[in-house]
């Protein structure tokens, strides 16, 4: 059973559970997930911007009701955390076909064909998090390929192979 669930601080009681979207497939193992949340403000509102698997859904933060949702194919064991570039979250789709979407979060329902603004469908990590420092992201896949894209459109601006394997992710800090 997939689901959100917001916790009291104080007391640990849930203070609402909202079912995830139906997934396809019956293997378990392929509807895991294990991404930190973004809140987000977007028209003076706050969104949890929640990844997993197949699907990236935000939901009111007080009450668990669903906004938006995008579903990103048969992505699963989201790890990277989503972040926000701009006007746009980006989310990593997890194992399978790890990609980089970003999505436009200011819709309603089902958005999948009409708020994705761009994807980088290369070198895209499914354990590092996404850096984002002005109007550029950066990632290292797990595999040591560091990539650079523009956030306007997701233009890759370069990728380098560094030395190594990777589960660890960029940090920005100081101006380095």
């Amino acid at each position: 059973q997939q689901y959100v669930v917001a916790l009291n601080k104080l007391t640990g009681d849930p203070v609402w559970k909202t079912k995830r979207p139906e997934m396809t497939g019956s293997n378990g193992d392929f509807h895991k997930a294990f991404a930190s949340s973004l809140i987000v403000t977007v028209d003076g509102k706050d969104q949890v911007v929640v990844p997993g698997a197949q699907w990236v859904v935000a939901y009111e933060p007080m009450t668990g009701k669903e906004i938006w949702r995008v579903r990103h194919g048969e992505g699963f064991s989201n790890v990277p955390a989503p972040v926000m570039a701009g006007d746009l979250v980006c989310v990593c789709t997890g194992f399978m076909k790890p990609e980089l979407w970003a999505i436009r979060p200011d819709g309603q329902g089902d958005v999948t064909k009409t708020h994705v603004a761009w994807k980088v469908q290369k070198s895209v990590p499914t354990m590092p998090s996404p850096v984002v420092v002005g109007d550029q992201i950066y990632f290292v896949n797990d595999q040591g390929v560091a990539t650079c894209a523009s956030t306007k459109d997701g233009e890759v601006l370069w990728t380098k192979r560094i030395a190594g394997n990777y589960s660890s992710s960029p940090l920005f800090a100081d101006g380095r």
